[in-house]
């Protein structure tokens, strides 16, 4: 027994032997080592989807930014840049139209733009305005907003190129812009003024598109007359019961969807109208050394404002419009009685003089 004791209590204090290339392992050392196995995923041999950018690598939310720069070079190279990256990628415009309208629309009454660069702005916007009148409804008050502000300028090449963008404007989203009464009062006090530009072709055609977005007839194809004779001694008791509703009413907005009406249809405005644009006409006509060039597109106009007055007079009293309307085609009818000016007058006689 005392063998085995001794044995036993001399196991605790045995030499371990150690063969040569091996290493004792301490015992007051805990072992941290882990074993590990590698799971593979199939969506990890994916590539990313990376963001789309410039040869320059920027993204678009990176330009946008770049258009607020002081300089006028990091501006216009942004404005080549967003205009690269929409063209080449339809799918950003509209996954980014809240940055781009904001900052490109900021731009159109900045004074600071050379011809270039406003060529370049004018090119970007032709692009925005591809965009459906559906997805801009909610976009469009800030586009305006900066349009108007660039038409009453003081230079008059910010209101010149305001002007073209209106054009355009009008020209795609004739339905949005008969709903802003602002942007009728503005472009009649623009044309009425002496600050209106010079370029009568201009003038024509930005007439042209403006009577268009605010008569529901739209543009007239042909440049005849009118075939209808306005009559100020009848009156009808037809009613336009039709409410066009926008996609942006909803009832918790108002207590009810609003009426989409023209201010063509309101006296004061439809008046106004009369004495802005005829006066006009009449003056570019005289003006011409070849009125040939301009006459056609000014009987078109003169027709658009007939029609206009043609459907008021159908809806409303004649008692006191009568007069106002006489009065403010005076000048047109005064320049029709020349004898070289026969088309004008056979367009005037569906007034009923």
């Amino acid at each position: 027994m005392s063998k085995k004791k001794s044995k036993a209590k001399n196991e605790d204090f045995k030499k371990q032997k150690l063969k040569p290339g091996k290493v004792l392992k301490k015992t007051n050392v805990t072992d941290t080592r882990m074993s590990v196995k590698k799971v593979v995923l199939i969506e990890q041999l994916k590539d990313k989807a990376s963001p789309v950018t410039t040869v320059r690598g920027l993204t678009l939310e990176d330009l946008c930014k770049q258009l607020g720069h002081y300089s006028q070079n990091v501006r216009r190279d942004a404005i080549a840049g967003i205009y690269q990256l929409i063209s080449s990628h339809n799918e950003l415009l509209n996954k980014y139209l809240r940055f781009i309208v904001p900052s490109v629309a900021r731009l159109i009454g900045e004074e600071t733009n050379d011809n270039t660069t406003r060529n370049h702005l004018k090119n970007l916007l032709e692009v925005i305005c591809k965009v459906d009148e559906i997805i801009m409804e909610s976009h469009f008050p800030i586009l305006l907003v900066h349009i108007l502000r660039a038409l009453t300028h003081m230079q008059m090449a910010v209101r010149v190129f305001a002007l073209k963008i209106l054009i355009l404007v009008m020209k795609n989203y004739g339905q949005l812009c008969l709903k802003n009464v602002d942007l009728f009062d503005v472009f009649l006090q623009l044309m009425s003024g002496q600050r209106r530009p010079r370029d009568k072709t201009l003038v024509l055609e930005a007439w042209k598109y403006f009577l268009a977005a605010y008569s529901k007839n739209g543009i007239s194809k042909n440049h005849q007359c009118a075939t209808d004779v306005i009559s100020f001694s009848e009156r009808t008791s037809q009613v336009d019961l039709s409410i066009h509703f926008s996609t942006m009413d909803f009832s918790i907005l108002g207590p009810s969807a609003q009426v989409q009406e023209s201010p063509l249809d309101s006296e004061a405005r439809l008046v106004n109208c009369c004495n802005v644009m005829c006066p006009l006409l009449a003056r570019l006509i005289s003006e011409e050394e070849n009125p040939d060039l301009i006459l056609p597109d000014c009987i078109l106009l003169i027709q658009q404002l007939i029609d206009a007055i043609q459907r008021f007079c159908e809806l409303n009293a004649l008692d006191s419009f009568k007069s106002q309307i006489l009065k403010a085609f005076e000048p047109l009818t005064g320049l029709s009685k020349l004898p070289t000016n026969k088309k004008l007058l056979k367009c005037l006689k569906h007034l009923d003089f």
